[in-house]
C-alpha cells in the first residue's frame, strides 16, 4: 500500500451530502480532488488489468463499479483515499524524466507523441490516458477525425451523448470515448484533436 507522504493539501474538503449509514456519493469526492467520477471510480478497485492501483483496498467503499453513479464511500475513509491519490500523483512526478531503462517500444518514446504532449503540456499525470489511447484501433481514430472541431464549444457533452447512445457490445468504442472525456475535462478542445491527429498518422 503507498505510504509516501504528499504535498501538504492546500484544497479544504466540502462538506459532503451524507446517507443514514455515513457514506457519500463518490462521484462527488472525486470531481472535487480527482478531475472526473469515470477516472476516479477506477482507482477503488477491478481496474488493475488496467493499470490503475488498488487505492481503494480496506475502505469501505460500497456499491456497483460498472455504474460509478451507485459508488458511495463512507466520510470517515476520504481523506484516506485522498492521501493515497495524491501519494500515488507524488511518486509519478518525483519520477526521472528520463529512465535509461525504459523500453523504447513504449509509445510516449514515439517521437510525434513526444512533442504532442510538450506542445500540448499535457501533466504527467495524465499521461496513461495517452498510452490507454494508443492502444485503441485506428479506426476509431479515423471514425473521429472531424468530431473534435465539429464540436469545439460543447465537447464534454457531445462525448457524453456518443457514451448514451451506444449499442451493448460497443466496449471498445466505450473505453475509447471515456479516455477522451477525461481529456476534454481538464485540457482545450485542440488537445484532444491533436492527440487524435497523432494516432491516425501513427503506423503500428
Amino acid at each position: 500500500m503507498l505510504s509516501e507522504k504528499p504535498p501538504e493539501q492546500n484544497k479544504q474538503r466540502p462538506e459532503f451530502k451524507e446517507d443514514k449509514d455515513g457514506y457519500v456519493n463518490f462521484g462527488d469526492v472525486s470531481r472535487e480532488f480527482i478531475s472526473t467520477c469515470q477516472q476516479g471510480i477506477k482507482y477503488t478497485g477491478g481496474w488493475e488489468w488496467d493499470g490503475y492501483p488498488n487505492l481503494g483496498e480496506g475502505l469501505r467503499i460500497k456499491g456497483n463499479r460498472e455504474d460509478y453513479h451507485s459508488v458511495k464511500i463512507h466520510k470517515d475513509d476520504i481523506d484516506e483515499f485522498i492521501r493515497r491519490y495524491e501519494a500515488m500523483i507524488f511518486r509519478a512526478m518525483e519520477k526521472p524524466k528520463e529512465q535509461p531503462n525504459q523500453q523504447e517500444s513504449s509509445v510516449l518514446a514515439e517521437e510525434d507523441v513526444k512533442k504532442m504532449i510538450e506542445y500540448r503540456d499535457i501533466s504527467p499525470e495524465d499521461l496513461y490516458i495517452i498510452e490507454q489511447l494508443s492502444k485503441c484501433p485506428k479506426n476509431l481514430f479515423l471514425e473521429f477525425h472531424n468530431f473534435f472541431t465539429g464540436n469545439k464549444g460543447n465537447l464534454v457533452s457531445a462525448l457524453e451523448n456518443e457514451i448514451r447512445y451506444l449499442k451493448d457490445g460497443e466496449d471498445e468504442k466505450r473505453k475509447f470515448i471515456e479516455l477522451y472525456l477525461e481529456l476534454a475535462k481538464k485540457y482545450d478542445w485542440t488537445v484532444c484533436w491533436n492527440v487524435n491527429i497523432v494516432f491516425e498518422r501513427r503506423k503500428k
